[in-house]
């Protein structure tokens, strides 16, 4: 009896289906690689924006565990001898004998002239700036960047531009202006992030 062959797949064909393969594969790869970055640049600036927002909201209108105070329990604001107008926010309330600071400065455990990125710190001291700093972005997701800044209004909605001014014309609005950029080495070319509020003190009048 004649034994029939079992025709098989030649060279040719298994060169042409494992190039198929190595197209796939590389496509799929090429994909997975963009939907991560995408993934990423939207978590950096959503976890950017949510720091500004809890900074912004901390400062402005919510305590945080009765350790960081905020601006609507102020009464008086103050200026800071030596330190750069508008970096930072002094201001305390008649009924305590402590004043809280806040401050846009670099540094790693504690605020200094140079060196870290810069971020936003707390600090409260009855007299004097405070021996110990409080970091308002412990995990450092991002750095505050120039134009971040408190402006101080007065009854006539006029900026008020020294700290003497702060402290002799009453201001009685702050509008706390914050810019922040992801450390994600790779979010490095994306646009930067804002948030904005304004805080009018308690025991002034209306303008």
């Amino acid at each position: 009896m004649e034994e029939r062959k079992t025709a098989g797949y030649t060279i040719v064909e298994l060169l042409v289906a494992m190039s198929l393969l190595v197209i796939a594969f590389a496509l799929v790869t090429v994909l997975y690689v963009r939907a991560s970055r995408i993934r990423r640049i939207i978590t950096s600036g959503s976890e950017v924006q949510q720091v500004l927002n809890q900074m912004v909201s901390t400062i402005a209108y919510r305590d945080r565990n009765n350790v960081v105070k905020s601006l609507i329990n102020a009464t008086n604001l103050y200026g800071w001898s030596g330190q750069r107008f508008e970096q930072y926010l002094v201001f305390g309330n008649t009924l305590e004998d402590k004043r809280q600071y806040y401050w846009i400065a670099p540094g790693e455990s504690e605020p200094s002239a140079s060196g870290a990125e810069t971020t936003l710190w707390y600090g409260e001291a009855s007299s004097g700036p405070p021996s110990s700093w409080l970091c308002l972005d412990p995990n450092r997701h991002m750095t505050i960047l120039p134009g971040s800044r408190f402006e101080f209004y007065d009854g006539n909605n006029t900026r008020l531009t020294t700290a003497d001014k702060v402290e002799q014309e009453t201001p009685i609005r702050v509008v706390i202006r914050l810019v922040g950029k992801s450390n994600d080495p790779s979010m490095k070319n994306r646009q930067p992030v804002s948030q904005t509020s304004s805080v009018r003190l308690r025991n002034r009048a209306s303008f």
